[in-house]
């Protein structure tokens, strides 16, 4: 949209100056949009064909403060300007989205003083502590409920072993009745558990950390 309310000398010059800018921008010329602008600014500081484009380069900088600004000012001027409301809205969006990031929550803070590696040991211990403490409580309930039978299983072998061994002194010996196939294959199948429990609890607390 044209500058309004200009001597025609100086819409001429506002217009090419304008114009010059926007084609730099479309360019992807940065530096020489900002300048065209800045001729355009200082020729009609109120115009808001002007400040529009001020408020567009600062998005594209990233320069939300200065964008809301420069839009809050056109819609001043200008309260039925669609555009600037557009431009304003992601002015608005830019800011919360970099408040968030500078102000991280307390739940962001503790996941940050978390580490991997505790989580890790935590779920080889007993799978599932790890994911609990990385906050994710659901892949640690899976975890612990998958680990549960199989170690389950293994103490139930041990006490029968136990039970054919004769109990009582012989523990402070060892089983009359070596343990059999089974039962190691139990043991091995809850160490491999554990492991990937372990594995999946440290990827889950750097994910918590935002390390990916």
């Amino acid at each position: 949209m044209p500058p309004t309310d200009l001597p025609d000398p100086r819409v001429d010059a506002v217009n090419r100056a304008l114009n010059l800018a926007r084609s730099y921008r479309r360019r992807g010329h940065s530096a020489a949009a900002w300048r065209a602008a800045d001729d355009a600014l200082a020729m009609a500081p109120e115009e808001p064909a002007v400040l529009e484009l001020m408020g567009e380069l600062n998005l594209d900088s990233e320069f939300w403060e200065a964008a809301e600004q420069c839009f809050r000012r056109v819609l001043d001027l200008d309260p039925r300007r669609a555009s600037a409301e557009v431009g304003l809205g992601k002015a608005l969006v830019g800011l919360q989205q970099e408040t968030v990031v500078q102000h991280p929550t307390a739940t962001d803070r503790t996941a940050q003083r978390r580490t991997p590696s505790t989580a890790a040991a935590l779920s080889f211990l007993v799978p599932g502590l790890g994911q609990a403490y990385a906050d994710a409580l659901e892949r640690g309930i899976a975890a612990f409920l998958i680990a549960l039978p199989l170690w389950g299983a293994v103490a139930w072998q041990y006490t029968a072993l136990l039970g054919r061994s004769g109990g009582g002194q012989r523990v402070a010996i060892g089983l009359k009745v070596p343990p059999g196939p089974l039962f190691w294959g139990t043991v091995l199948l809850g160490l491999v558990w554990n492991c990937l429990a372990a594995w999946d609890a440290y990827r889950q607390q750097r994910l918590a950390r935002g390390e990916g």
